[in-house]
């Protein structure tokens, strides 16, 4: 059996979690194994120096008792008779406080709604967004056309612009004339 697994089934029988048959399965395969018996002595006495050092008595697996609700619905009843008038409104008053809360959001959604104001329609004066010189259409075959292009970029002077000059592969370009 793998030692892991071992150990596993060894805490679980120390503490009570087994069922009475894999118990008797285990503490027969500890008979014929005696080097896991050493292993289970080992465990045994680790689990009881815990209880020693947390203090502690062993777990017990008997159930919690059952929630005293008479009591306590008791206890509370015999709290509310005890107080006095003023104060029992104010209990009464406290749990309609989120009804209260919700109904003074509602009145305040709805004044809200009705009593908002429109503004007047405004007809906006047209603005010229953006002023340019266009070709009339005869001269423009087609927008995306090179011609366009060329026309555009040939009309454009440019004061720092100066011509390349490369008559040789060989030879670096010169700067020309400006144009």
């Amino acid at each position: 059996m793998n030692r892991a697994t071992l150990e596993q089934l060894l805490i679980d029988r120390r503490m009570g979690e087994l069922s009475g048959e894999v118990g008797e399965l285990i503490d027969a395969y500890l008979a014929v194994q005696p080097s896991d018996a050493v292993v289970a002595l080992e465990i045994d006495a680790l689990i009881e120096k815990s209880y020693a050092a947390l203090h502690t008595s062993p777990p017990t697996n008997r159930p919690l008792p059952p929630f005293p609700a008479a009591k306590v619905e008791q206890a509370l009843r015999t709290a509310c008779v005890a107080l006095s008038p003023v104060e029992q409104r104010a209990l009464r008053l406290q749990r309609l406080r989120p009804l209260a809360v919700a109904a003074a959001l509602f009145l305040a959604f709805l004044l809200g709604t009705r009593t908002a104001t429109t503004p007047e329609a405004v007809t906006p004066e047209p603005v010229q967004l953006a002023i340019g010189d266009l070709p009339s259409p005869a001269e423009v075959t087609t927008f995306w056309s090179v011609d366009r292009y060329v026309t555009a970029r040939s009309s454009r002077i440019d004061p720092y612009r100066r011509n390349l000059e490369w008559t040789t592969p060989i030879a670096w370009p010169r700067l020309g004339e400006q144009q």
